[in-house]
């Protein structure tokens, strides 16, 4: 799949919106109680977007409204997958070629949402999600920026 996002120029405000409508589809198909092979089919390719758009836009935009935006799709994706989203990520991190590199953003990724949960849609786990994904991406950014 490639990423769209990068070849149009779209206002941060339509891609919140695309990334806020991703959120809903989440927490409806995690707050199934068994959600169907289709929809979980139709959402797995939505992490390597997510995954691409943290890297390639996301550690450069300062954009706070899209940065919680992408932050709340990829923890609604992780409520979906709950016994396979650390495989997911994994897997696509690869593209980075430093394995240490790899493993540390993904051990950062798995600690916040373990701190959070998967069990919640509260208001506090996920202004705590979006807080520490904000750090993340700080951080991320920082440690792109040095390499």
């Amino acid at each position: 799949m490639f990423f769209f996002f990068f070849f149009i120029s779209i206002p941060n405000e339509i891609k919140a919106i695309g990334f806020k409508i991703l959120v809903q589809l989440g927490y409806q198909t995690a707050e199934s109680s068994e959600p169907s092979e289709e929809i979980l089919k139709f959402l797995r390719p939505f992490f390597q977007i997510i995954i691409e758009f943290i890297f390639c836009e996301l550690v450069r935009n300062n954009d706070l409204i899209l940065r919680d935006a992408v932050a709340m799709a990829l923890y609604s994706l992780v409520r979906c997958f709950r016994q396979s989203y650390q495989d997911i990520i994994r897997e696509l991190m690869r593209f980075i070629n430093d394995p240490p590199i790899e493993d540390r953003i993904c051990r950062t990724l798995f600690s916040i949402v373990e701190e959070v949960g998967l069990n919640s849609r509260y208001n506090a786990a996920r202004l705590t999600f979006k807080k520490r994904f904000s750090e993340f991406i700080n951080q991320l950014h920082s440690m792109l920026t040095l390499r």
